[in-house]
């Protein structure tokens, strides 16, 4: 049996409206790592 895998990154990014998010509210995102195995 043969197994395939693939690792990769995906980069998000956002940002929120409204003074209620204070600094939060500027761009700012995060980095997912995925791994999958066929």
């Amino acid at each position: 049996m043969f197994t395939v895998e693939v690792r990769d990154h995906i980069m998000i990014a956002h940002s929120f409206r409204g003074e209620v998010f204070g600094p939060a509210k500027a761009l700012h995102g995060a980095t997912f790592v995925v791994d999958a195995a066929f």
